[in-house]
């Protein structure tokens, strides 16, 4: 009677119930043994139900963290994207300003929308998950990184827009986490993959890990395990004997760290027509497919000429708009509003975003169908 008692005091629920169910068995005739094991019972469901509500107040907690962090960064680089877009279509600054703040508060009411759906597929009795996510988007430091909140139905990120960076890399360059079937995460730039894989603890040197890369996969496993820790074959081709090609590992984290950095393939570099669709959709081919604009496109790390080529091209595309601008100096403003819409119009439905401004055209369709 006393162990059972001791037990349930230190919340070890099952040994209490046992002492009390042995307790019965040697003396069945006394009512005192049920009335304790209702009662263990009962303080158990009890302090059930306190755990699940803990659970649901941290990650009550953790998603308005979360939230806050991402609508900051989400409104700042929809008010930056809508803004530069603004201005290269011949907007005033004024106007320009005037999209911005509407693209920051629309960006905050997706991230608000995501939130909310979110909060509503928790899992209803709050009880742990026991199915990993196919992917989650993390900072480098693998803390979640704000875009995570920012997916749309349509399978993209921040409207779909890839932002171009040609002077320095991203400053807030998403990684995805991904299990393959070991955990690791991975970025990418317009010409090359960066990954860090987690290893087992067993491992303290370079000279315990086996790594094997070809054009199409990637092994990563350790020295006397046929098990691999990492094993896929590639999206699209790599380059193993690319000149940005290496791997290190880093034994002073724990559990120990692997960092690779592999070359796209470059025959895919040297002739596409478009730098942004150097960003691959995934990892390896049987990845979840990642939404467009997840990824900024980081030109720097492209081939010295190529990257000259592209500065030169978007100084070409500069002095253009400043031409439009001039021209339009000499329109009235009805035409330049119209042609704004025209243009506008057609970048939304380039990228399929759901969004259309009122055109002269429109106008007459609506007439002749009333």
């Amino acid at each position: 009677f006393r162990q059972g008692q001791a037990v349930r005091g230190l919340q070890k629920w099952e040994e209490a119930i046992i002492a009390f169910k042995d307790g019965r068995f040697r003396d069945p005739t006394s009512p005192d043994w049920e009335k304790e094991i209702e009662k263990t019972e009962a303080e158990w469901a009890k302090f059930d139900e306190l755990l699940a509500e803990q659970r649901r107040k941290k990650r009550e907690a953790d998603m308005t963290t979360e939230l806050n962090e991402a609508t900051v960064v989400a409104e700042r680089e929809a008010l930056v994207a809508v803004a530069e877009q603004a201005l290269r279509a011949g907007k005033s600054r004024k106007e320009a300003g005037e999209l911005a703040a509407k693209g920051a508060e629309l960006a905050k009411q997706r991230v608000h929308e995501m939130a909310m759906k979110k909060k509503a597929m928790m899992v209803e009795d709050d009880t742990e998950a026991t199915q990993l996510t196919p992917y989650r988007i993390v900072n480098e430091d693998g803390t979640i990184h704000p875009k995570g909140f920012c997916h749309t139905d349509k399978g993209m990120y921040q409207m779909g827009m890839v932002v171009m960076n040609s002077e320095k890399p991203p400053s807030q360059q998403p990684w995805v986490e991904i299990r393959h079937p070991s955990k690791m995460s991975w970025t990418q730039g317009c010409a090359q993959i960066k990954l860090k894989v987690t290893l087992p603890e067993s491992v303290k040197s370079a000279a315990d890990v086996e790594v094997k890369t070809t054009s199409t996969s990637l092994r990563i496993g350790t020295v006397g395990d046929s098990d691999p820790v990492i094993e896929g074959e590639f999206d699209r081709k790599v380059d193993p004997h690319g000149e940005n090609y290496a791997w290190w590992l880093i034994a002073d984290e724990t559990p120990p760290v692997l960092e690779m950095t592999i070359d796209k393939d470059a025959a895919e570099v040297y002739t596409t027509f478009s730098y942004g669709t150097l960003l691959w959709p995934r990892l390896f081919n049987d990845d979840v497919p990642l939404g467009e604009g997840l990824f900024e496109a980081d030109l720097t790390d492209l081939p010295p000429h190529l990257l000259e080529k592209w500065r030169r091209d978007q100084a070409r595309a500069n002095r253009k708009s400043l031409d439009d601008r001039e021209r339009r100096k000499h329109l009235t403003e009805e035409e330049i509003m119209e042609e704004t819409s025209r243009n506008w119009n057609d970048e939304f439905a380039k990228h399929g975003i759901p969004q259309r401004f009122d055109t002269n055209e429109d106008k007459r369709i609506d007439n002749l169908r009333c």
